[in-house]
């Protein structure tokens, strides 16, 4: 599951919708449509409040990168996170590229 947190988030997302509600796109949705400043807004939404909200958008970004064909200036954010916060899953995964080979 390679975006994990953009799952729990969607989750979350979902659950707060009254039953009548259009299903909103989501972050995962605008990045993959490569709509990035909707990414960026929609995802700003869901993580307000959030103390991980930081880590979260800068994941965004450098998911953002890969999709811009920066794989090292992405790789280097993803290694930055994991400096920054160790235990934060989804910059661990993707801050070696190697692992990605396996996948």
């Amino acid at each position: 599951m390679k975006h994990l947190l953009f799952a729990a988030l969607m989750g979350v997302l979902l659950a707060c919708q009254s039953p009548g509600q259009a299903q909103a796109a989501t972050p995962q949705d605008y990045l993959e449509q490569g709509n990035y400043d909707a990414a960026r807004a929609s995802l700003a939404q869901l993580v307000k409040g959030d103390p991980n909200g930081p880590l979260h958008q800068a994941y965004l970004e450098g998911q953002i990168l890969m999709r811009q064909n920066q794989p090292a200036a992405a790789v280097d954010l993803f290694r930055d996170l994991v400096r920054i916060a160790p235990d934060y899953e989804p910059a661990r995964r993707e801050a070696d590229p190697a692992a990605g080979l396996s996948r």
